[in-house]
């Protein structure tokens, strides 16, 4: 058995005035350095053997404390970046909307359909992230547990990925900053213990 958890990154600036951020480089804001402090600190119990993250600056730094903590590196990747929201970086929802209506709505609607300008599609996203986390956890020792920071689209592809569900599926799983997913693998499935968790572990 291996456990992976999934972190997502504390809040920025962006995510404060709900802003697409994707590729955009964003650090935490005060907010969420205090949110990744209380992360490190919800999981100092743990055994982690690795941590994780995407190479953007705000998954990096929420790993931090906790790399601090347990006394290990960060191994960042870039195939945990969020997706990359092309023309839409950057713009609130309603900035989107008012440009590229149709857009928005598959996206919403349809997100295993939508294509952003410039940017990803969700199934390509999806693709990178779940070929990156097969990989490490192939390289996992059995009874471990590794930590991944990551982002919102993120967390969601993978579980699509992990479960077995549809990608457009993928908005129905909430995740706030700073949250807590965690899968087990078990011989060649994965189990979701829970979901979107801000509590002691």
């Amino acid at each position: 058995m291996k456990i992976v958890y999934i972190a997502r990154h504390g809040e920025t600036d962006a995510n404060k005035a709900m802003r697409f951020q994707g590729h955009t480089d964003n650090p935490l804001n005060a907010k969420g350095h205090a949110q990744a402090e209380e992360l490190a600190s919800r999981v100092a119990n743990l055994h982690l053997a690795k941590i994780y993250a995407s190479d953007l600056t705000r998954a990096v730094q929420t790993a931090t404390p906790m790399a601090k903590d347990h006394n290990l590196p960060i191994v960042s990747l870039p195939d945990f970046r969020e997706i990359c929201f092309g023309k839409w970086e950057g713009l609130t929802f309603n900035e989107i909307k008012a440009q590229w209506p149709s857009s928005i709505d598959l996206f919403l609607e349809k997100p295993k359909e939508a294509r952003i300008e410039n940017g990803e599609s969700f199934p390509e996203v999806q693709k990178r992230a779940w070929d990156a986390l097969q990989e490490i956890v192939e390289e996992q020792a059995e009874d471990t547990s590794i930590m991944l920071v990551a982002h919102g689209g993120i967390v969601r592809v993978l579980l699509c990925a992990a479960l077995n569900l549809d990608l457009n599926k993928m908005w129905t799983f909430y995740v706030d900053n700073a949250s807590l997913t965690c899968l087990i693998k078990w011989e060649d499935k994965y189990l979701l213990k829970f979901h979107n968790y801000v509590g002691k572990i």
